[in-house]
């Protein structure tokens, strides 16, 4: 469970940077959405 959160805050963190970073919506909006199913 551990491991799930800190993979969850780095999604997180990887969604952000991807936004700032201009590059394309679909790779932010699946990070967003379920990373599982990417």
């Amino acid at each position: 469970a551990a491991l799930a959160a800190k993979k969850a805050r780095e999604l997180v963190r990887t969604k952000s940077v991807l936004k700032s970073s201009s590059l394309p919506g679909k790779l932010a909006d699946c990070s967003a959405t379920d990373p599982e199913e990417c």
